[in-house]
């Protein structure tokens, strides 16, 4: 019959990594006998012969990373995701440790899933093609990421973080973000504070909105539930939210809305029912993002160093790929800042 399987097809059957069979396959030591014989069977069996590509991706020769992206539309790419691309990217461009070790060119590709879980049968054939891949505001997805370590691709986790001590990951301190935006607005006066949250299955949207929570908790306020949007991180959810709430007699006078695009949407709706920003209600945004500063007025938001977290992202990744033997999880949550501008004002 073809031979239509590779090298990580015969890893997965027999419960080990490529490189394991890649040594029984070019007779190499290192192997126990019972795995030896346990790999020669299944290759027998399979009447597998390896072909170029497979010992390429034994080798690390696809000089490919993978980068997986949930999409959330094309402001979300244009605004958020591309600023954590170009990070990638620069360090790929750069000779860097993966390039020069390699001494060829890398190439990137981009999946984009439609949905914020892994879908294994829709990128099993991708995984053949990479020497690691970058989850990038993928949901942590258990059973997904025991597959890679069981067939031995490098993987780091972006935005995302793990409580498991070996899974490399590269995030924001979105808790604090929440906090710090939320505290801002109660320094300033407020205490009368709509939140309009993002994705509550993702760690980024459910940290802000706790962090957010113990600003006010802390003040000894009471939250209110109907000051609450959960609008997904999807600027029409929240465009519908506040103006829902607007409508209603008793308002907020200040909104921390956990992105700057669904900010920019509510900014939009407020305009449109003639409620000044920010004499009669303030907004603090999240991600600092280039529209920030050229809204009206320009928008008070949080920092978060995407640039950083693209670059060093794959920078671990290059050290997990480049290494042989097991190394040790690199984690790290960088930190953000408040930039105020003119959408918050004294209460």
């Amino acid at each position: 019959m073809r031979n239509l399987l590779n090298i990580y097809d015969i890893a997965e059957r027999a419960g080990v990594s490529i490189s394991t069979v890649s040594r029984v396959i070019n007779n190499k030591d290192y192997v126990s006998k019972e795995k030896r014989a346990k790999i020669l069977k299944i290759l027998t069996k399979l009447n597998f012969k390896p072909n170029s590509i497979a010992r390429s991706l034994v080798l690390k020769k696809h000089n490919t990373i993978g980068v997986f992206l949930h999409y959330s539309g094309l402001l979300y790419v244009e605004l958020f995701a591309s600023r954590v691309l170009s990070g990638i990217s620069e360090y790929v461009k750069a000779d860097s440790s993966y390039a020069s070790q390699q001494k060829q060119i890398i190439n990137l590709l981009l999946f984009f899933l439609n949905d914020d879980v892994v879908n294994e049968q829709n990128i099993d054939e991708s995984l053949r093609s990479v020497d690691g891949i970058l989850l990038f505001d993928i949901r942590y997805n258990y059973d997904f990421i025991k597959k890679l370590k069981k067939i031995n691709i490098p993987f780091v986790l972006l935005n995302e973080k793990s409580v498991n001590k070996d899974d490399s990951f590269v995030s924001i301190d979105n808790f604090s973000g929440g906090y710090i935006a939320v505290k801002h607005l109660l320094d300033m006066g407020h205490k009368d504070i709509c939140l309009v949250t993002g994705n509550l299955k993702l760690q980024s949207g459910k940290e802000r909105f706790d962090g957010s929570i113990k600003a006010l908790r802390e003040k000894g306020i009471k939250i209110k539930e109907s000051f609450i949007i959960d609008a997904n991180y999807l600027p029409e959810l929240a465009r519908k939210g506040i103006k829902d709430i607007f409508k209603k007699k008793n308002r907020p006078t200040a909104i921390f809305a956990a992105s700057d695009l669904m900010a920019m949407a509510i900014i939009d709706a407020l305009k449109e029912m003639n409620i000044s920003i920010p004499d009669e209600v303030s907004i603090v945004g999240f991600d600092n993002s280039i529209i920030a500063p050229a809204l009206n007025p320009p928008l008070t938001s949080i920092d978060q160093p995407l640039f950083l977290m693209g670059y060093r992202s794959v920078e671990i990744l290059s050290q997990l790929i480049n290494t042989e033997e097991k190394k040790q999880a690199i984690q790290q949550i960088l930190p953000v800042e408040l930039i105020k501008r003119g959408s918050v004002k004294q209460y």
